[in-house]
């Protein structure tokens, strides 16, 4: 019978195994460092644990996390790491280096429910749930592991269509006993389901990113399928009574697709919809293998109409797109 990881699990339900066997409770929080800091192979590492607690340990859970069964390296030094869960449904993960910040971009899903039109991913279809240790373990497994100081949650599905691993992530990727990121070095992109926003503002865990690409709920809903979508016009209200307080940070996304959203109407109403909320939009070229130029210089025009009528904006820089590594080109393919 094979035995469950204790990796995904935080020192309150690790203090009730170990209490429940005559262990103190208090040394749970050391072993979830042995885990996620210094990322122990052996429980018989773990030399400020009590021998007789470790050979439970050992006895009773292994430290075992998922593996990446391939990866992808992008010209541009990007990689991107394929993964399976238990069922053979792939989900994958991208890390980006950089000068200063050396990103890893981290999935949620299996597939997605959301059907974005312009994104792979939506394409697949649902496929699983991820439960803690995938998503944890996306971090834990690569081989530049220890070099990541940014994480985007901003892979393969939608983080707030399965709330209670993703939070759960989050409050080990964010503790001192766990992995220690701060806050503001995590940023959780959604379509803004308002559930799931409300528990984003009261747990301060991370910066916010809204998927917009339409000011237009009609147009907006036939870009993002998804049933029960919100309003931008709700999103917006919802920020207003919820800000998201300093040091975090709102943004918009805003994926251009040429001739469908990018016109001048589009940016005076996006500028219009989210003045007062003081916040960036992030313009996004549509990903494609070929055509991705023509592409982004579509986005970077609608990137000057924005910044025109007085909304900050930025061009965001497509990694890994000769790997389908890149925003909205995830779909679970190896090489």
């Amino acid at each position: 019978m094979s035995k469950e990881s204790i990796v995904g699990l935080t020192p309150d339900e690790i203090r009730i195994a170990i209490e429940s066997h005559g262990f103190k409770g208090e040394l749970a929080k050391e072993i979830c460092i042995w885990i996620y800091r210094r990322a122990a192979k052996s429980f018989l590492q773990m030399d400020n644990i009590p021998m007789g607690l470790r050979e439970f340990l050992q006895m009773n859970f292994s430290l075992q996390w998922p593996q990446y069964r391939s990866f992808q390296t992008s010209d541009d030094g990007s990689k991107k790491y394929l993964f399976e869960t238990s069922d053979g449904n792939p989900y994958e993960a991208v890390f980006m280096p950089g000068p200063k910040r050396n990103a890893l971009c981290i999935s949620t899903q299996s597939g997605c429910r959301m059907g974005c039109v312009f994104c792979h991913t939506g394409a697949m279809g649902f496929r699983e749930n991820l439960s803690v240790l995938h998503i944890v373990g996306q971090l834990l497994s690569i081989p530049e592991s220890r070099s990541i100081n940014r994480l985007v949650v901003m892979g393969m599905g939608e983080p707030m269509d399965n709330p209670e691993p993703v939070f759960r992530a989050l409050e080990i990727f964010r503790a001192p006993w766990g992995m220690a990121f701060g806050a503001t070095n995590i940023t959780l992109s959604t379509i803004g389901i308002l559930q799931g926003l409300e528990r984003l503002i009261h747990a301060r865990c991370c910066n916010i990113a809204i998927s917009l690409h339409s000011p237009f709920h009609h147009q907006r809903s036939r870009l993002i399928p998804a049933g029960g979508l919100h309003s931008p016009d709700d999103i917006v209200s919802f920020f207003m009574v919820n800000p998201v307080r300093k040091p975090l940070r709102l943004s918009f996304e805003y994926v251009v697709i040429p001739n469908v959203n990018d016109s001048d109407e589009h940016a005076v109403q996006t500028a219009k919809l989210i003045k007062s909320l003081n916040c960036h939009v992030n313009v996004i070229p549509l990903n494609t293998p070929k055509g991705s130029e023509n592409y982004r210089q579509c986005a970077k025009l609608f990137r000057d109409k924005l910044d025109a009528h007085g909304q900050p904006a930025t061009l965001r820089a497509s990694r890994g797109v000769d790997i389908d590594a890149a925003c909205g080109m995830m779909a679970g393919k190896g090489q």
